[in-house]
């Protein structure tokens, strides 16, 4: 069961490219014209790369965080390091899924008043909801830490 932590960790990695390349790479037909757009998303119809403080907070700081988490979790070889980054996963996934409507009552970004759209589900409650499903997939692919403990102890040898 430990074979499905690193397909869940790459669902993740790409959850995480796509949550932080996501304002650039998908453009609806709304967000074109080089303004910022109810959401907070900063778009231009030019090559520059524009942030705005909801770029920042709901695409930059999670996708970055589940791309590091991600890799941490491919690369972990110890069991609570991988528990860690499973549930940090999961904690980002819920940021990710729900930042729009929830962060700007916090101070982080711009208020998003046109509830679910398009633009809304792929950017940011698809994303999320991989996020959340790998993390969890990964958290309960681990082996639990009393069989770990106990197949750790029946392998060593008895000392008489």
């Amino acid at each position: 069961m430990r074979r499905f932590t690193p397909v869940a960790a790459l669902a993740a990695l790409a959850a995480g490219v796509w949550t932080l390349v996501s304002p650039w790479v998908y453009r609806s037909s709304s967000m074109s014209g080089g303004q910022v757009t109810m959401s907070g998303h900063a778009m231009n119809d030019s090559k520059s790369v524009v942030i705005s403080s909801s770029t920042y907070y709901w695409h930059i700081v999670p996708g970055a965080l589940a791309i590091i988490l991600s890799i941490i979790l491919l690369v972990a070889g110890r069991l609570v390091i991988e528990r860690s980054m499973a549930a940090a996963l999961f904690a980002v996934g819920v940021w990710t899924l729900v930042g729009p409507w929830v962060l700007p009552s916090l101070g982080m970004g711009h208020s998003m008043n046109m509830g679910v759209t398009t633009g809304s589900f792929l950017r940011h409650i698809l994303p999320g909801a991989v996020l959340i499903a790998a993390a969890i997939a990964a958290y309960v692919a681990l082996p639990a830490r009393s069989r770990v403990g106990q197949s750790v102890s029946d392998e060593r040898p008895q000392h008489a």
